[in-house]
C-alpha cells in the first residue's frame, strides 16, 4: 500500500485526493512505529530544510525510513522539502538531512543567463 507520510508539514490532503479518486489503496501514517511494509512512500513537506528535519527526526520516521528505503529498496517520491531533505545536507540549513542522495541542495539562483531577475519559487 501507498504509505503517506505525516510527520506534521506537507499538503497531506492534496495526496490523499487524488488517490482515493483514482481508487488506488493509500493510507495516512503519522506514527513511525504504523509504518508496515508500504509499497510505495510519499514524503511531502512545505518549509525549512532544518525544521522539516528536526519533524523527522523527533518522530522517529528518520530510522523507519531511511530502513526501507535504503534496506528494502521501497521507492520514494519526495515532494518540495520533502525531496530536499532526502540529500545530504542544504545551503540553506544547518542540519544533516537523510543522505539517501549524496547531493547538497542548493538554492535556485534568482537569474538567468541574460540578467533578468527571475520570479521565485518559479
Amino acid at each position: 500500500m501507498i504509505s503517506i507520510i505525516d510527520y506534521g508539514l506537507g499538503n497531506l490532503s492534496a495526496f490523499a485526493s487524488a488517490y482515493h479518486q483514482l481508487q488506488i489503496p493509500y493510507e495516512i501514517v503519522s506514527n513511525a512505529e504504523k509504518l508496515k511494509d508500504p509499497s510505495h512512500i510519499i514524503l511531502p513537506g512545505v518549509g525549512s530544510f532544518d525544521g522539516a528535519m528536526k519533524k523527522i527526526s523527533d518522530s522517529g520516521f528518520d530510522e523507519v525510513l531511511t530502513y526501507y528505503v535504503k534496506e528494502k529498496e521501497v521507492m520514494v517520491l519526495g515532494v518540495c522539502i520533502g525531496l530536499q531533505i532526502m540529500c545530504k545536507e542544504s545551503e540553506e540549513g544547518k542540519m544533516k538531512g537523510l543522505s539517501w542522495i549524496d547531493a547538497e541542495t542548493v538554492k535556485i539562483r534568482n537569474d538567468n543567463l541574460s540578467g533578468r531577475k527571475l520570479k521565485l519559487p518559479h
